[in-house]
């Protein structure tokens, strides 16, 4: 199985995207931004390739995690259904 993620446009608050699933566009998606992160320090990661596991998250769901990304821990990709209101 292959998962792509192409960034495609970044503001000051969100980086949004595709997810690919073995050459099939499956959803779009949405990162922290690089500008104004959630996280102090939270730089995107490298573009690459890396290898993806299905662990536990802490909301209580299975869900892919990037382990072994340097500089990085606990990546994972989260379901997401609305937008943040300010």
């Amino acid at each position: 199985m292959k998962v792509d993620i192409v960034r495609k446009m970044e503001t000051s608050e969100s980086i949004t995207g595709e997810f690919w699933l073995d050459g099939v566009k499956e959803c779009y998606y949405l990162e922290p931004s690089r500008y104004t992160p959630f996280y102090s320090g939270h730089p995107c990661i490298e573009t690459g390739t890396y290898h993806v596991v299905l662990t536990m998250s802490h909301p209580g769901y299975v869900c892919p995690e990037v382990p072994h990304v340097p500089g990085h821990t606990e990546i994972r990709w989260h379901i997401g259904n609305f937008r943040k209101r300010c």
